[in-house]
């Protein structure tokens, strides 16, 4: 048994008389609960840093995003520009030889191009259209002279 100092042992002159709970791991209720105030509020003060951590983390990689996406973006830009001049390298052009060519050659050797005839579909459509117009001319409605005129030339030059 416990040794006697006057009426209460001293077990129960230091820690009240109170066993350890069972789960406490050997921590008396009143310590436990300022233990346990002390975790929570260094968890909150981890939790807000952790946070903001990752929040300065995530605004730094956006960041970065969009650098890398503004590089890409003139990259393709100058080869794009490097692509175009690529394409006209200075020297002779068509032109100036074009222009050699008629001073050396005598009028006439170059002939001129003749435009394609109409097609069989296009004469028929041509038709078509004329018989409309001379149809509603007749009626007394309107119609359109001028396009009336074109097609009858087109025709007949065919």
């Amino acid at each position: 048994m416990a040794k006697q100092y006057g009426t209460k042992s001293l077990f129960e002159k230091v820690f009240g008389g109170k066993l350890f709970p069972k789960g406490t791991g050997g921590i008396l209720p009143k310590y436990d609960e300022s233990l346990n105030k002390s975790k929570s509020e260094t968890s909150i003060k981890n939790y807000k840093s952790n946070r903001a951590a990752s929040d300065m983390m995530k605004a730094g990689e956006k960041k970065a995003t969009e650098r890398a996406s503004a590089i890409s973006k003139m990259e393709n830009m100058i080869s794009a520009a490097k692509r175009d001049t690529a394409k006209t390298k200075p020297g002779k052009s068509k032109i100036a030889r074009d222009k050699r060519k008629v001073k050396i050659a005598p009028a006439g050797s170059f002939p001129k191009k003749k435009e394609p005839k109409l097609d069989a579909d296009t004469v028929k459509s041509y038709k078509k259209r004329i018989k409309y117009m001379e149809g509603r001319k007749a009626k007394g409605k309107n119609y359109s002279k001028a396009n009336l005129s074109k097609l009858k030339a087109e025709l007949a030059a065919n």
